[in-house]
């Protein structure tokens, strides 16, 4: 059993407050003369003990009243398991606030005057919990408890070579996120033959470059939110101002998108600008069926960098929160059902029951009978 608000049971504190001022508040007899006292003493002596007997049960009711009404507004669930109509292994996603965060620099350049994709990531990220690295030496020092970060984002990174791939695969196939910004260093070739095993990206693009240069004010359309559908994005429906869709981009890395590959934010001309998906990388997700699939966790793709030379998203107020949402996004950690962070066994269904109702409605049936006896009390004093 849990509850909403366990706090409110320290009004059980009160529970004895009944019996308390029962003996407090009890005056002693006063002894009176009164030549019919014997008559009188008769009558009381038959009726005493269905006094004691109802000052009795008034007490305990009272007691188990308040205790009732303690349970009930501190929110008691009881949680339950019951079989499934179809056996089926079902995956859960746990969301995590505040990731661990491996952010690996491509340009290996400090906080200067020509700051990077990764300098403007860190700005973003500030507060948060950010272990920044080189792309040049970081599988020396992080191959043996890469798993303590969330995700990992590559800033700008031009290719990763064949051990670094192994070991971002099986970074992934463990449920964690991988972030990967794409900028004026990304190899396309490369990546698609160490990384994807597949012919996913395709080689930089300028905005509208063949009609004319990248200021052109065609290249300066509105961007597709593909109506806020992504929790990413949907933030920001409702907050037009933000620059979000205005955001000036100059050049990206196009993505060859397909039914697996969810395109978040897009060019006018269809092009994603940030696009995700979650199951294996690359060649292996063509050959894995959903049952047979290993629990992946998200890849997350911006097809330009924050920099210069690609895009000035970092001018716009949308682009913290839009890092933000984005890293928190890939930090969701997605694993199947049979796993710790979650007991119920395939064939069966996980439900929350409220005990609260119940215990008012329990309540109210004992204020009643406390208002009966109470009354009969009165009467047989009067």
């Amino acid at each position: 059993m849990s509850f909403t608000v366990p706090i409110l049971l320290w009004g059980l504190i009160a529970a004895p407050l009944p019996w308390l001022l029962q003996r407090f508040q009890r005056q002693a007899p006063v002894p009176l003369s009164w030549g019919a006292f014997p008559i009188l003493e008769i009558a009381v002596r038959k009726t005493r003990y269905r006094q004691r007997l109802d000052d009795f049960l008034l007490l305990f009711i009272r007691t188990v009243l308040i205790g009732l009404l303690t349970f009930a507004f501190a929110g008691p669930q009881m949680r339950y398991m019951s079989p499934s109509r179809a056996s089926r292994t079902e995956r859960v996603t746990r969301e995590i606030v505040r990731p661990k965060i491996l952010l690996l620099d491509g340009r290996e350049s400090a906080f200067g005057d020509d700051r990077t994709c990764a300098d403007f990531l860190t700005l973003a990220l500030d507060g948060w919990e950010v272990e920044r690295a080189r792309a040049s030496d970081w599988v020396d020092t992080f191959h043996a408890h890469l798993e303590k970060f969330d995700i990992v984002i590559l800033a700008d990174l031009a290719f990763p070579t064949a051990r670094e791939s192994a070991l971002l695969h099986s970074y992934s196939q463990s449920g964690r996120g991988l972030f990967l910004v794409l900028g004026e260093r990304t190899d396309a070739q490369k990546w698609n033959e160490h990384f994807f095993g597949v012919p996913l990206l395709d080689r930089i693009h300028t905005r509208h470059g063949s009609r004319g240069s990248p200021h052109d004010s065609r290249s300066h359309e509105p961007l597709n939110p593909c109506h806020y559908r992504h929790p990413i994005i949907t933030p920001f429906a409702d907050h037009p101002n933000a620059g979000l869709l205005s955001m000036p981009v100059e050049r990206y890395v196009p993505v060859r998108t397909d039914r697996d590959i969810e395109t978040i934010l897009a060019l006018p001309n269809g092009f994603p600008l940030i696009a995700a998906w979650n199951g294996p990388i690359g060649k292996t997700r063509s050959t894995m069926t959903d049952s047979s699939a290993p629990a992946c966790g998200n890849v997350l793709i911006w097809t330009t960098a924050p920099q210069q030379s690609m895009s000035r998203w970092m001018i716009r107020p949308a682009f913290i929160p839009l890092v933000r949402e984005s890293v928190k996004f890939a930090a969701r950690r997605t694993v199947p059902e049979n796993t710790a962070l979650r007991t119920a066994a395939p064939g069966t269904v996980e439900g929350v029951f409220s005990l609260g109702p119940w215990l008012l409605l329990a309540a109210t049936g004992l204020f009643m009978a406390e208002g009966i006896l109470s009354g009969r009390r009165l009467k047989n004093t009067i």
